[in-house]
């Protein structure tokens, strides 16, 4: 099954050739509700809308329960001020966000999430100070996500 979606996004020039994440759970979702016979394919707007909420209160779980254990190793160990911390999770959480609900969003370079936050963050800036740290913080969320999507 992945490999057709895999085809059929590839073969097509009329969109946008990222998926997001949020789309191919519910195409699997209503590919094996129609295997077991509970409903049909289509889905409601309300159904959308609820599962982009409920995709987005997930993505905010996840950042709050990260946050709690990288504050104390990344602040309470001194490693960067309060105040920075705060950039990073505020970029990390739009950044997950825009994986799980929009691809267009995903494919905005992490940089440019940060500078939102720091409108005089030059690009030598951010690879020497926060690259590292930021795309960490990211690929933990991301894999927390990847993690509780597979439930």
């Amino acid at each position: 099954m992945v490999r057709k979606l895999h085809s059929v996004i590839i073969q097509q020039d009329s969109y946008q050739k990222a998926v997001p994440l949020v789309a191919v759970a519910l195409m699997f979702k209503s590919v094996h509700a129609l295997d077991s016979g509970v409903g049909g394919i289509a889905m409601s707007e309300a159904e959308e809308v609820l599962a982009q909420t409920d995709t987005v209160r997930t993505v905010e779980r996840i950042c709050r329960e990260l946050r709690a254990g990288l504050h104390k190793r990344y602040v309470g160990k001194g490693k960067t001020i309060s105040e920075m911390f705060e950039k990073y999770m505020l970029a990390r959480n739009d950044i997950l966000i825009g994986f799980s609900t929009d691809a267009s969003q995903d494919r905005l370079p992490l940089f440019e999430h940060l500078r939102k936050r720091l409108p005089d963050l030059t690009e030598k800036m951010y690879k020497e100070q926060h690259q590292t740290t930021l795309e960490y913080f990211v690929k933990l969320g991301k894999d927390r996500l990847k993690d509780d999507l597979r439930r």
